[in-house]
């Protein structure tokens, strides 16, 4: 099942029973929708669902594998996800038209990440073998292919404003400018690999998080200082959400628990 909730009261306020088990959640930038991954029987798919009524609106996609995330493009139009089959799908959420755009051909292949810049104009995407892909919308071509030389990259996320894209590398954080491919910078603080990376809207902190040293670090993105590093938690990291005021920050653990704190005075 999906669940919304009041942040400040605990509050639940709607529960949507799908047709298979959720691993991934995303809202429409307009907040009237939400996205959830579908894995049953029948296969794995994108189930889009409208939050007023609880009513299915449609079903996108077939992917060979788990998915592994699912990101609404800025202006709604569009999802992308990707899947542990290797594979990264793109579809008009209207029509439901789209398809495979890429797939990542290593062996195993599993794509983890998805994300949309600031704009809309790129897509980025991660797989297996240190690889980072970065699409023109107008055309799904490869634009841009980064390579950070470890196992995998969990996570990713475009910088609010930038065309600069943060992603998982090993246990560090690597910031790299997407128009030169250079690297703008190199956070490093956990002793273990990092599962997710969040920008906060304003654009100025990044928040990351290890599965496996149960820690969630602040950076500021400005100075490329660290602010804070939340821990002592008994169970593993494994997504991040910054609130939309960028004061507050989301964990979800693996022990079945989502903790909010106030990161921003």
């Amino acid at each position: 099942m999906v669940q919304i909730w009041g942040p400040t009261t605990g509050e639940t306020l709607a529960v949507r029973e799908g047709a298979g088990w959720n691993s991934m959640v995303a809202w429409s930038p307009d907040g009237t929708r939400l996205a959830s991954t579908v894995e049953s029987d029948e296969g794995n798919r994108i189930e889009i669902w409208e939050v007023q009524t609880g009513k299915r609106e449609r079903l996108l996609g077939e992917f060979l594998g788990e998915i592994g995330d699912v990101s609404w493009s800025p202006d709604g139009l569009s999802l992308a996800a990707c899947s542990w089959g290797g594979e990264v799908q793109v579809y008009a959420v209207a029509t439901g038209e789209g398809g495979v755009i890429y797939t990542f051909d290593n062996n195993p292949g599993f794509a983890y990440a998805v994300d949309w810049s600031f704009d809309g104009a790129f897509l980025a995407a991660s797989g297996d073998f240190g690889m980072v892909v970065v699409f023109q919308r107008h055309d799904w071509n490869p634009l841009l292919l980064l390579s950070p030389q470890r196992a995998r990259v969990n996570d990713l996320a475009w910088l609010p404003r930038r065309y600069s894209l943060a992603a998982g590398d090993g246990n560090d954080i690597c910031i790299w400018n997407v128009g030169t491919g250079e690297t703008e910078a190199i956070y490093q603080g956990h002793t273990k690999t990092v599962f997710s990376v969040a920008a906060s809207p304003d654009g100025h902190y990044l928040a990351s998080g290890s599965g496996w040293d149960q820690t969630v670090h602040v950076w500021d993105l400005t100075t490329a200082q660290h602010l804070a590093t939340f821990e002592g938690y008994s169970s593993q990291f494994h997504a991040l959400a910054w609130s939309s005021d960028s004061t507050c920050l989301a964990f979800a653990t693996e022990d079945d628990a989502i903790t909010v704190m106030r990161v921003i005075e």
